[in-house]
């Protein structure tokens, strides 16, 4: 029984190392990982989305979804630009750009890396991202009353999970 107890504590304190490692790791990617990182957020949503288009400049990246049950001929619209998105039918995962080991003094320009910068999606849809990797103790249903739940800190990071216009609710990194 003992040996039980021990190997389960042992466990959950390697879990919670890991989501530590993961969120660490969202201040530094590459954009193929911050792509990976896109991709996860969709699949654990309720709704199903499809790949838009990426945007990328010297400052930030986006990652763009929209929504699958849209018709073929409204997504190519939005696709062509010939249309906008209404609420609700595109996502946008958004980054920060940054170049690590940059140094302009000496001319050097660094490696370009990426920063999870926000996300803004249904609650029922980016509830399960919060819960996974920041606030596995959160409940669907008691955490929009709950806001020691609706921040993570680790570090000098700061994480907000708030609600923006019903049912919307926004996954923030801050500093």
């Amino acid at each position: 029984m003992k040996k039980l107890l021990l190997t389960a504590l042992l466990f959950t304190t390697l879990l919670q190392a890991q989501d530590k490692a993961f969120i660490d790791g969202l201040s530094k990617m590459d954009f193929d990982q911050a792509k990976s990182f896109a991709n996860e957020i969709v699949a654990s949503s309720r709704t199903k989305w499809v790949p838009l288009y990426d945007k990328e400049n010297d400052k930030s990246a986006a990652i763009w979804f929209v929504d699958a049950s849209l018709s073929p001929e409204r997504i190519d619209k939005i696709k062509s630009g010939k249309s906008v998105c209404e609420t609700g039918e595109c996502l946008k995962v958004a980054f920060t750009a940054f170049y690590e080991g940059e140094n302009k003094n000496l001319e050097v320009k660094g490696t370009k890396k990426y920063k999870f910068n926000s996300v803004v999606m249904k609650y029922l849809d980016i509830f399960p991202v919060w819960q996974k990797y920041f606030q596995p103790t959160a409940d669907v249903s008691s955490l929009p009353d709950n806001y020691k739940l609706q921040d993570y800190k680790q570090g000098n990071t700061l994480y907000k999970f708030k609600q923006e216009n019903t049912p919307y609710w926004s996954l923030t990194k801050f500093y």
